[in-house]
This record gives structure tokens, C-alpha cells and sequence, in this order.
């Protein structure tokens, strides 16, 4: 077997104009150059803001890798000697969306990136589901801030929001475009007593880069500064950052298998992470019927109708995109036209929309109907099994454990096999551990189904 060797980077911010990507790529960039072989991964949802920072057009990308079986290699773009790059796009939206099978396709893929010493990841800006799972599959974090308030504040919001979710190393953290005279020890210090006192976590402080004018001429030339012009007080700072990384190389602990991340990152993905609601009272992810799905897919297509004659095929890019977006609709089409309803009923109880829409998609894969149970009891359900997850029950929870208390029960459970005495009235026959494996899930499924047809 062979020696785990590569170091799985994410680097994010609390909200953009950070300058994130630009960093993501310098340091990439000055890997490279001393000798690491590099693996640059744009995460940012359809923006492909390294790509434009590195003048790419990709011809393949991630999404292409999962739908249209593309082999790894043609997703990898080669930008220097030991820099590679690959393009996410639409992609990393699809892999919250993948099933069981396409799963493990998509690892055993990825399983050909063995041979880089660094993966970085370029992610969305802001506190979202997805950068989240990245962050916490990732063995080391790079938070990028400006000296801004508002950016400080994020970039602890962000900290927070990780810390909850179970991150126990201490994350990096790169304070950027920061102005003559500032004094940036000052703030450093006071934000990591605010994180150790508030969060217990500490932080380790990767340098400061100065405001710094060539940036801005390097960013129309449409060149990564530090490629450009090495000596300029902003790449200089990058470029130390970059060393600083490079030295931690033989901590063992940092290494990890590209498929080791990536598996875990899906594993993420459906787990019961904490993240806080969309700001300025925008929806927040959740699971949507197939009527509002279906009224928003037919609003988009009259609008597309109304465009201007060839107005969306000169842009070649979104041209493409739409063309992807059709095909998969297609595929869904198809499978939806194929679903049939099944003659087991079973009941999810979570009050978390990630992970109830998670079980729902796995009883669908098992050729079950799925049943959310949420709000007031209900007394004309007839389950055939019921999956719970529940940490902290109210009223009305426990009314409906009591109205479901017969019917055979897989408990989903933190961190303990242990079910709570409050639900002690339910007729258990599986424990599942959180955070678990989506194999857990499927052999409880499996015993369940086959306990009852025995």
C-alpha cells in the first residue's frame, strides 16, 4: 500500500473580496516552484474564478468527470511544471446529488490524483453547507481576512462555524490586503484571544500581505503577481506564507490519500452539519416538492424564451452550461418516469432538512417511500420501519414518538450507542453512530428489511 503523502489544503473566507482565489493560486503557485507537485481545485460554484485568474478555458471539468465518464487526467488542466489545475463549475453542486453507485465511481477516479504533494482548494466565499464540508475533510484550513471589520467578523463567523461542526486543528489564518501602517500584530493577537476564549480553538497566523499596487496591475494583465514579480511586497509575503507551509511537510499527521478527502467530503455533505440560516431573510437550503421545482424550472425557461435571438449562444460558456444543465434534466426525467411507489413505508423523522433529505434519497435508492414526519402527530401513517434522528425533542416530538412508538425504529445517534431515555418508548432494533458512514446507514437498512420479511 502506498504511503499516504498528499496535503489537502481549503482555503475560504467569511465573505468575498477577500482576495481568496489570488491567494489559493499564489501559494500554489510558489509550491510549485519549489519543486512540490501541486493540484489546484476550483470549488467556487460555477464562478471558475481560477480559471480566469490563470487565463484557462478548461475543456473538462469535475461535471464532465461525474456524468459524462471522462477520466480523471481530462479534467486536469496543466498550467507550469508541477502546478496542475481542475476546474469544479456545476460539478460540486452535483455531488451532494449523486447516488450510491456514482459514488464510488467518481472515488475510484479520483483515486489517479495520488501523485501531488499539495491539493488546494479554491472555495465559495461565505459560510455555506458546502464550504463547510470541504473545510472539515481538508487537514488543514487557510482563512483568509482583510483588516475590514466586516471581514474580521465573518472570518470568525466562519471559525465558529467550523469549530461546531468538529474541527479540533488549529486553522491557518492570512490576513490580506492589509494598508501601510496598520498595525496587524495588534489585530492578530486580540482575534486569536477572542477565538481561544470563545471557541477554545487556536489559530496559527500565516503572515500579513501588505496592500500592494502591482496586485491590481498584475490582476488586468490577467498574471498571478507572484509569477509576474516576485520582489513586490505582496508577493513577498505570499511567498512566505507559502514556505511556512511547505515546512510543515513532515508532520505525518497532515498526509492524507486524495480519495481519503474527497470520500469524506461527500460524507460531509449529508451529515447534520450546523450552519446558520441564509442572511437578509434569504431560503435557506432545504428540500423542495417537485411542483415548486417544477414552477421554477418553467419560470427559467419562459425567461430563456424571452432573451434575444442567439443572445445566449454567443457566450459559448453559458452555452455549454445550458446544454449540460438540459442533459442531466433529461436523466432525471428518465428516472423519475421509472420510479415506482413502494410497497414499504418508511417514516423519517429529523429535524434536520440536510440529513432527512439525505434518508429519503437512500430509501428512494432502496426502492422504499419515504414518509417526513414533521409538525403534529399524525394517526393514519402505516410504517413499516421508522428512522429517527433527535437530540434535543420538544412537544411535539415526543408526541409523535409515542404515536410511533410500535413501529420498528433505526436510531441515529450522537456518538453513542445509547438510546436517550426519553425515547425509550420506541421499538429500536439499530443504532447508528453519528457522524457515520453511508454504509452504516445501508446495513441498518438492510437488517431491518431483512428482520422483517424473515
Amino acid at each position: 500500500m502506498s504511503r499516504a503523502r498528499t496535503r489537502t489544503i481549503s482555503v475560504a473566507s467569511g465573505k468575498g473580496g477577500a482576495g481568496k482565489t489570488s491567494v489559493a493560486a499564489c501559494l500554489a503557485w510558489t509550491l510549485a516552484e519549489r519543486g512540490r507537485r501541486v493540484c489546484l481545485v476550483d470549488v467556487d460554484l460555477g464562478l471558475s474564478n481560477v480559471d480566469v485568474l490563470l487565463g484557462l478555458t478548461p475543456e473538462y471539468t469535475l461535471e464532465d468527470v461525474i456524468f459524462r465518464d471522462a477520466p480523471m487526467a481530462r479534467a486536469v488542466t496543466k498550467v507550469r511544471p508541477g502546478l496542475d489545475v481542475v476546474s469544479g463549475g456545476t460539478g460540486v453542486a452535483a455531488l451532494a446529488d449523486l447516488d450510491r453507485e456514482q459514488r464510488a465511481a467518481f472515488l475510484e477516479k479520483i483515486n489517479t490524483l495520488q501523485q501531488y504533494d499539495f491539493l488546494i482548494l479554491d472555495n465559495s466565499p461565505g459560510i455555506h453547507r458546502q464550504v463547510i464540508a470541504f473545510c472539515l475533510a481538508a487537514r488543514e484550513q487557510i482563512v483568509v481576512m482583510n483588516p475590514e471589520p466586516s471581514s474580521v467578523i465573518d472570518g470568525y463567523a466562519l471559525l465558529k462555524v467550523l469549530r461546531q461542526n468538529g474541527l479540533h486543528r488549529p486553522p491557518y489564518v492570512l490576513l490580506n490586503k492589509v494598508p501601510q501602517g496598520f498595525d496587524q500584530n495588534t489585530l492578530m493577537q486580540r482575534f486569536a484571544s477572542v477565538c481561544k476564549k470563545h471557541l477554545n480553538l487556536l489559530i496559527l497566523a500565516l503572515g500579513a500581505v501588505p496592500e500592494d499596487p502591482f496586485f491590481r496591475e498584475a490582476a488586468a494583465r490577467a498574471v498571478l503577481p507572484v509569477a509576474a514579480r516576485s520582489h513586490s511586497p505582496g508577493s513577498a509575503a505570499l511567498i512566505r506564507a507559502a514556505d511556512l507551509l511547505a515546512k510543515r511537510s513532515e508532520l505525518k499527521v497532515l498526509h492524507t490519500e486524495a480519495a481519503e478527502f474527497w470520500e469524506a467530503s461527500l460524507i460531509n455533505f449529508f451529515q447534520g452539519l450546523h450552519v446558520p440560516a441564509a442572511p437578509d431573510g434569504a431560503r435557506a437550503l432545504g428540500p423542495v416538492s417537485p411542483r415548486d421545482l417544477v414552477s421554477r424550472l418553467e419560470q427559467v425557461l419562459q425567461e430563456l424564451e424571452a432573451l434575444e435571438p442567439g443572445k445566449v449562444s454567443r457566450e459559448a460558456e453559458n452555452a455549454r452550461r445550458l446544454a449540460r444543465a438540459g442533459e442531466r434534466l433529461l436523466r432525471l426525467a428518465r428516472g423519475l418516469r421509472k420510479t415506482r411507489v413502494s410497497k414499504k413505508s418508511v417514516g423519517v423523522l429529523s429535524p434536520d432538512a440536510f440529513l432527512e433529505a439525505l434518508l429519503s434519497d437512500l430509501l428512494r435508492e432502496k426502492g422504499c417511500q419515504p414518509v417526513v414526519i414533521n409538525g403534529q402527530p399524525r394517526n393514519d401513517l402505516d410504517l413499516d420501519l421508522l428512522i429517527c434522528s433527535v437530540n434535543k425533542p420538544d412537544q411535539t416530538v415526543l408526541r409523535n414518538l409515542k404515536t410511533l412508538a410500535a413501529v420498528p425504529c433505526i436510531w441515529l445517534s450522537e456518538y453513542t450507542t445509547d438510546v436517550p431515555a426519553w425515547a425509550g418508548l420506541l421499538n429500536v432494533i439499530a443504532v447508528v453512530e453519528k457522524p457515520f458512514s453511508l454504509d452504516k446507514i445501508y446495513q441498518a437498512l438492510d437488517k431491518a428489511f431483512c428482520n422483517s420479511s424473515a
